[in-house]
Order: structure tokens, then sequence, then C-alpha cells
């Protein structure tokens, strides 16, 4: 909901009856009139409402609407005897105010006739405007039914290559006659005054607002985003703990092979054994030898310390 404090108006759309986000809030003046502007998405087949509520404006105002750039209805608030006083604009009626064609969004018109590239696209194209000016009920006020717009919507078609095509996919049109619950009656268009406030909403695809940071991504993206670079690393982790299980492979048989080389090392003839342990007997040693060579005829040395 878009606010202005002095004097303090509020102004909001509501899609399907349910308030439409709003994203990147600015307000400036323009000639010393304030001007709040705001972006929302555009969905395709809603119904869209425009609302706004003096909050401690004494006098009667008038809430003058406008879908790009074309005339879309007006309502007046008299001076309300008690604040919040709200007014709305959601559709276009019959002349005896017994049915209305609400407000949708609706696919823009494209071609591809090439007479049609050089065409200028509606400036407004894509802007709802609300204009809130002070007003002056005339003494004698024509009681009418229905609410009239002074110009019908009317279909925009664009070339498919321009540049407000690649941006901008809806327009705002009348949907089909519905029934209303009670006959409507307003009174005749006053005497407006000055003005008070201007809200802007600038409406774009949601996807256009999101691919350019201006409305986030819903969180389930963001979950499934998470979600598919944990699997990501995941399956990185299992092909690593396979490379890593495939070199703890290799690094066991070759500890195999040298644990069986220290092994034939180790075994070697029985005397080093023998002696390496300890347990070798010199005298029973020198018998052996002494009747070893008696047997070649060689003389060994046993001299030992």
């Amino acid at each position: 909901m878009l606010h202005w404090k002095d004097p303090e108006f509020s102004a909001w759309i509501t899609l399907d009856g349910i308030e439409a986000p709003e994203y990147a809030v600015t307000t400036y003046k323009d000639e010393g009139i304030p001007i709040i502007t705001c972006c929302l998405a555009s969905e395709s087949g809603k119904k869209m409402s425009v609302n706004w509520t003096n909050m401690g404006y004494a006098q009667p105002i008038i809430g003058i609407v406008t879908f790009d750039g074309k005339d879309g209805g007006n309502t007046v608030i008299f001076a309300p005897f008690d604040f919040p006083e709200s007014g709305h604009v959601d559709g276009i009626t019959n002349r005896r105010g017994t049915t209305i064609k609400p407000f949708r969004f609706k696919s823009l018109e494209l071609t591809d006739n090439e007479t049609c590239l050089n065409r200028a696209s509606p400036e407004k194209l894509g802007l709802i405007e609300l204009t809130i000016k002070s007003a002056e009920i005339k003494k004698n006020p024509k009681v009418v039914l229905g609410h009239r717009a002074v110009m019908p919507l009317r279909k925009i078609t664009l070339h498919e290559r321009s540049k407000k095509a690649a941006t901008q996919n809806m327009q705002i049109l009348l949907g089909d006659s519905e029934q209303l619950a009670e006959r409507q009656i307003f009174i005749e268009y006053p005497d407006e005054g000055p003005e008070l406030v201007k809200f802007c909403f600038k409406y774009y695809p949601l996807g256009v607002l999101q691919a350019n940071g201006i409305a986030p991504f819903p969180p389930q993206i963001k979950r499934e985003a998470s979600a598919e670079r944990e699997r990501a690393l995941a399956s990185a982790d299992t092909e690593e703990a396979k490379i890593l299980a495939e070199r703890a492979r290799t690094l066991r048989g070759e500890l195999r092979a040298v644990e069986a080389e220290l092994a034939k090392l180790k075994k070697g003839p029985a005397v080093k054994r023998e002696f390496e342990a300890g347990t070798i007997d010199l005298r029973q040693l020198r018998k052996k030898v002494k009747t070893d060579s008696a047997i070649s005829g060689e003389i060994i040395d046993l001299t030992m310390t």
C-alpha cells in the first residue's frame, strides 16, 4: 500500500480481491505535487481494482483513474463525517447500473506486420495512474446510473520486435459483463479542484521484475536452487570418494607387496636367523665346522672373541 502523509492518503491495487505486492517504491514532487510510484506484477486474466483511502482531508475529493493513458473512470468521496473514507474503481457499468465489466489484465496483441514496426507505442502503456484532487460538488448534482469512462479501453497492437514488447506483454481491458448484487448510482462529474497527490503503478511481467532485481524470486525456487546445489555437491563428493577409494586399494596392494619382500629378507639363512635371535651355541658350531672341514680338507679359523 502506498502512502502520502500531508494530506494523508493511501492507494493500492487489488488482483482478484487480493492486494498486489508493490516493489521499488519512490516518492518525489513535480511542480509541488507529490508523486508516489511503484512497480507491480501483471497477471493475465486477473480482475483489477484501483483503491484509495482519505485518512484526514476534510473536503470532498475525486479520484481519477487512467489505464495506459486512457480514461478509466472516477469516484467522488464527499466530505467525510468519519475517517478513513475509501473509494475505488473496478470496472465500467451499463447504463442501468445493474452489470459491470471489470478491469482485467489481458495479453498484449503483437504483430509481425512491418508497417507497425516504426509505429510509436503508447507513451503510458504499462502505467496505472490515480490522481486525487479536491472537488467541488455542484449545488444541484445530477444523479446518474452506472459508472462510465469518458473513453473506451481499446486493444493496443505492437510489433513483436518493438522495444516496448520486449518488457511488456499485458494491457488493461474490460472483461465480460457480470451481474451486480445492487444497482450502482453515481453523482454527475463534479468540478475539479487542484491536485493533492498522484499515485503511479507501473506494471510489468513478474519475470521482467525478477530479472531486473526489482521483485524477489519465491522461496520455493530458492529452496530448489539450494537442493540442486546440495545434489551437485553430493555428486562431487561421491566422485571424489570413488577416486580416494581406488587410491586406497592401490596403496594397500603396494603395502602388501612391500611386506612380502620384507618377509623374504627376514627369512634368510638359518644361521643368520639364529644369530640374530641370540640362540646360537658356538661350541656346537665349532664341532660342526671341524667335522665339515675334515671332510673337505679346508682350514677355517674359528678364533672368536
